[in-house]
């Protein structure tokens, strides 16, 4: 998908930050912070893992894995922090390291029609 892509209404933001819809063949994490949106691939870079849930920092622009605590930038994907050792004390029987960081596939977002648009990055 090199064009920009339909997906929900503004309106699916009114009870909830983070909402799952489907852009490029894929399951995408959409989010709303201080009016502002993002979406990013809904699963975590590290272990596949579900996106959904993770604290996000609005002034950083960041994202962080409610499963073992790595956290993305929600404009780049670039990676801010590699898996912790918190994220790994409680979550071990999850923890398969991964030696190499790996960002996240993030979209770059726009409102038309009321609803969001995407275009991966």
């Amino acid at each position: 998908m090199n064009e920009w892509e339909k997906t929900i209404h503004i309106n699916e933001f009114k009870n909830n930050d983070q909402v799952l819809a489907k852009a490029n063949n894929a399951e995408v994490l959409l989010i709303k912070s201080n009016d502002e949106y993002f979406a990013v691939t809904s699963k975590c870079a590290h272990l596949g893992l579900g996106l959904k849930g993770g604290k996000v920092n609005s002034e950083e622009k960041t994202i962080t894995c409610p499963w073992h605590d790595s956290q993305f930038c929600l404009k780049t994907g670039e990676t801010k922090q590699w898996v912790t050792m918190s994220g790994i004390k409680k979550y071990l029987l999850f923890f398969i390291p991964k030696k190499t960081p790996l960002n996240a596939i993030t979209f770059d977002v726009k409102i038309e029609d009321n609803h969001l648009w995407l275009k991966p990055n």
